[in-house]
């Protein structure tokens, strides 16, 4: 700050009034939060320094920062002890947000002060507004001394055992002031010494609005929370299954006023046995409904399952639904993913029958589909093992294993019926695709799609099998291509193919211009045959948007491997 500048601030907070002038630094130190985010210890560290700034710029303006409990409420209960009690003193209990992670890169220096972390959250849990507790541990056996502790330790944290000693005391407290309250506890190992919380918030948390419980043996069935309005609650507790899917049900009927539920089940981590005991498909004692839950995600959930929840759990006022399957440790892929349009309740025909929309992502471990109907949203993620095709981990077994998920997927299809497909790259880039045997398999699912968007994925395959199955997609009408990765002469030999048999495509849109946020695209002049230069773009579709000389070349990403899928 310049001395001018900092003249202007001293003479501005001296003409200002105290409460006029507090709100400003309110606003101030907010900024320090990205909206939709979750909180972070830099965030928090950035905060607690404007805050601090703020008291040395002059008298007048530390003593009304200092004032105001506001700007010191934001705690992250890893930072030294000091810190710590000075931001409780400045904060005189009032709107208390207290943030603590314990993992291996800080547990030397918070272990030894989580007996008077403890006492300290007690002592305040009347006026605390937000408590999250993002806690990784391990099983005692396998946790080493701190004094062991290596640069390059894999990041867990102290022994479960230790931290369930340690929560368990003050979650049994009543919490008036309560808000947003989280809790994970992600543990390696087995260590069954973890009793379960008994009496969660004493009962009494008449203001909580926001829970997330992941990891940990909390049972809410029958808590008084009315205003509760957002719910993320894992069904594995730290001994394995700890709600099977009728208790999560009846656990639903204590929350009346739920708007957004996000329920996780790891499938992926359970045994057996526990999955079975998961399996609970006897009916509840009556079926639930949540009139104002608008959005629900459900990961993890097959089949079945799906099926059993949506039977007897009904949200009239639903805006979003994303289901999401991890099949990662899986070596198949289930029968079942998911159930047939025929099995899902009559409530939820209406969103898949007004879709329009289905877009498709290929990322490393993961599909992607995603929807917009005339009402309700809804994608459907599928995590598997397999599909982490790059240049220098490429073999066919890739190919093999995408082609198994992805033709395992061909119920999306059926369920959705969707009337456009677009496929696209996803959020990390990745240059496999399907075989022509696999998009053959799936396509042949796509009865009403009159339009493909391609944009920055490789579509080799898929216009291989449009071309030599013209059968499937019959009311193809429309391609457009945006900076996808094919060869011009195979898309032309397509269309050729296709509108000779009576299934012409009526459009093509072809874009392949250069643009900073997508891969770009490299093109390679092609060797052709005389009758592939004599096609003629014109005589193959109704309308062409676009360079005809783009066909001439096959366009590859400049980061580009060979690979071949058939």
């Amino acid at each position: 700050m310049s001395s001018s500048s900092s003249h202007d601030s001293i003479v501005f907070g001296s003409s200002c009034p105290d409460e006029v002038l507090a709100h400003i630094f309110e606003y101030h130190c907010e900024q320090s939060f990205v909206p939709n985010t979750s909180m972070t210890s830099s965030n928090l560290l950035h905060r607690l320094r404007k805050a601090l700034t703020l008291t040395r710029v002059c008298s007048n303006w530390r003593t009304v920062a200092i004032a105001d409990p506001w700007l010191w409420g934001h705690i992250n209960l890893s930072w030294h002890i000091d810190a710590i009690d000075a931001c409780f003193e400045r904060s005189r209990s009032v709107d208390l947000n207290l943030y603590l992670t314990i993992d291996a890169k800080n547990r030397s220096y918070v272990e030894p002060n989580l007996e008077y972390l403890q006492g300290l959250i007690s002592a305040y849990m009347p006026c605390i507004r937000e408590l999250h507790l993002f806690l990784l541990t391990q099983d005692r056996q396998n946790t080493p001394e701190i004094g062991e502790l290596e640069e390059d330790d894999d990041g867990w944290g102290p022994p479960s055992t230790m931290m369930s000693d340690f929560y368990s005391p003050f979650l049994t407290l009543e919490a008036p002031a309560l808000m947003k309250f989280s809790l994970s506890l992600y543990s390696r190992g087995d260590d069954n010494n973890h009793p379960p919380v008994a009496n969660f918030l004493g009962g009494r948390a008449p203001n909580l609005r926001h829970l997330d419980l992941r990891g940990v043996d909390i049972p809410l069935s029958g808590s008084p929370f009315d205003k509760l309005a957002f719910l993320t609650l894992d069904t594995m507790g730290k001994n394995g299954a700890f709600y099977t899917l009728k208790e999560i049900v009846s656990t639903l009927s204590s929350f009346p006023r739920l708007e957004t539920l996000h329920l996780e089940h790891r499938h992926e981590k359970f045994t057996e046995d526990d999955e079975d005991h998961f399996n609970d498909f006897d009916p509840p004692r009556a079926p639930m409904v949540l009139p104002f839950c608008r959005d629900l995600l459900l990961r993890g959930l097959l089949g079945r399952q799906i099926v059993y929840f949506f039977t007897h759990v009904e949200c009239p006022s639903m805006q979003t639904l994303h289901m999401r399957a991890n099949l990662a440790d899986s070596p198949y892929l289930p029968d079942d993913v998911l159930p047939p349009k025929s099995a899902l309740p009559s409530c939820l025909h209406p969103i898949f029958e007004g879709l329009q929309t289905l877009e498709i992502s290929f990322d490393y471990g993961s599909i992607t589909f995603e929807s917009v109907s005339e009402n309700v949203p809804f994608s459907w993620q599928l995590v598997c093992d397999g599909i982490d095709v790059s240049d220098d981990r490429y073999d066919r077994r890739g190919i093999d294993i995408l082609d198994s998920y992805f033709t395992g997927c061909s119920g999306v299809i059926t369920l959705l019926d969707p009337v456009k497909i677009c496929l696209q790259y996803g959020q990390e880039i990745n240059y496999a695709e399907p075989s022509k045997g696999a998009w053959i398999d799936f396509l042949s699912h796509a009865t009403r799609v009159t339009t493909l968007s391609l944009k920055c994925t490789p579509i080799n395959s898929l216009i291989e099998s449009l071309g030599d199955r013209q059968d499937i997609c019959q009311s193809l009408e429309e391609i457009d291509i945006n900076r996808a990765f094919f060869a011009g002469k195979d898309l032309k030999q397509m269309l050729h193919c296709r509108k000779q048999k009576g299934y012409g495509v009526k459009r093509l849109k072809l874009d392949m211009t250069v643009d900073r946020n997508y891969p770009t695209p490299r093109r390679q002049r092609m060797s052709s045959f005389d009758f592939e230069r004599q096609l003629d773009i014109a005589d193959l579709v109704d309308t062409f948007t676009g360079y005809a000389e783009d066909l001439e070349y096959k366009w590859r990403p400049y980061d580009d491997f060979s690979f071949t899928s058939t």
